[in-house]
């Protein structure tokens, strides 16, 4: 995407720009929102507009009969609520499964499970395309006693690997595990986004990938689920986290999906995103490749380039310079380098694991776009390598 100035931004997976529809509201002088708590005309108008938010995502999400939402600061804040939730519920026997590939807000959680009577489990169980090993998975989960619980990245933020959802599925089926979804980077990246299994307990979503504010991100749960918040203090009429909601971000998420939903094509942003996939690997050989390259569960948005002797964060720096903005490393905290744990479960070598950067794309990607931005990227390439 080219920005007002004139730069081109290609790091959506950190965050996307705000949607035009967000922007239009707040130009048009009528965004200014009361406490959904109170009981006035200005109280009921925000909890309407939270009304509207929660029931246009059920209809999205077609999870209205069996789960219940809750509105966040964000998908850190959702998947903590979750896990940390499942660490502190019954006396029995508890495995927490994290996985070397999870995004560190799930990850970083291994730190703090010493305050809890629970087995840590740190796994890898991906191939080299980094597709999940669903069998060996559930062949370690059956040699475990107790409760099970477990972080299920849909899609990778570093690399756009999928991990089907029906293998969520299947391990729920077999196991009886509690699994949650970090669906973070799925909204208008994947075919069928919106089309979530009842069976698995939680899915978790910021906003701010897909064009809402930052800060706010929403959660599904099962209705007969003992959810306990973060956070402490009075309920209010939505009977759900406490304090105040934030109405402002929560309604700007049912904006920027409605309209990113509306310019959304799986098949033109796949045929998009392989043309730009299979370009670049050809172009960077002998030199590097892109990662995951032939795994055939792919998200229509991102790359994940691999170089032999660049590291990221000085390839980030001469994209920068020529007006090109990508990201390095995990999404939310591209700022902070070091040793790729993502790209070690792929198979790449320690040293070299933070030679990557990623190309991160709108989700409205089509062929003209990609073709442009291909000889773009091109350009600095030839610099670099």
């Amino acid at each position: 995407m080219k920005l007002t100035n004139k730069r081109y931004y290609f790091d959506y997976n950190s965050s996307s720009p705000l949607a035009k529809s967000v922007i239009k509201w707040f130009t048009s002088g009528d965004f200014f929102v009361a406490n959904p708590n109170s009981l006035h005309t200005s109280g009921k108008k925000s909890l309407k507009l939270i009304r509207e938010t929660q029931n246009f995502l059920f209809d999205t999400f077609k999870l209205g009969s069996t789960h219940k939402v809750f509105f966040h600061s964000g998908a850190t804040e959702g998947i903590n609520t979750f896990i940390i939730n499942e660490l502190n519920q019954g006396d029995g026997e508890k495995h927490l499964i994290l996985f070397e590939t999870d995004h560190s807000s799930a990850y970083k959680i291994k730190n703090i499970t010493d305050h809890y009577k629970i087995n840590l489990h740190l796994k890898t169980l991906v191939n080299s395309d980094g597709e999940l090993q669903t069998d060996q998975l559930i062949s370690f989960i059956q040699t475990l006693k107790g409760k099970i619980i477990i972080n299920f990245t849909w899609v990778n933020n570093e690399t756009g690997i999928i991990w089907p959802l029906m293998e969520a599925v299947k391990i729920k089926q077999v196991t009886g595990a509690f699994i949650h979804v970090d669906a973070t980077q799925s909204v208008c990246k994947i075919k069928d986004w919106n089309q979530l299994s009842p069976q698995l307990d939680a899915y978790t979503y910021s906003g701010h990938k897909f064009g809402s504010l930052t800060g706010v991100g929403f959660s599904f749960y099962k209705k007969d689920y003992p959810i306990q918040y973060l956070v402490n203090g009075a309920k209010g009429v939505l009977h759900s986290r406490p304090g105040t909601p934030n109405t402002t971000g929560i309604y700007s998420v049912y904006l920027a999906l409605s309209e990113t939903m509306k310019s959304y094509d799986y098949a033109e942003s796949l045929a998009a995103i392989n043309y730009l996939k299979d370009n670049l690997d050809q172009l960077v050989k002998p030199q590097g490749f892109v990662v995951g390259k032939n795994s055939t569960n792919r998200c229509t948005n991102t790359i994940s380039l691999f170089l032999n002797d660049k590291k990221g964060q000085d390839l980030l720096n001469i994209f920068d310079m020529n007006g090109l903005e990508v990201g390095v490393g995990s999404a939310c905290s591209s700022g902070v380098l070091g040793p790729n744990r993502v790209l070690i479960a792929y198979g790449v070598d320690e040293n070299k694991s933070n030679n990557s950067i990623r190309f991160s794309f709108e989700t409205d990607l089509d062929m003209e776009k990609a073709k442009n931005y291909f000889e773009m990227i091109k350009k600095v390439l030839m610099k670099a390598i």
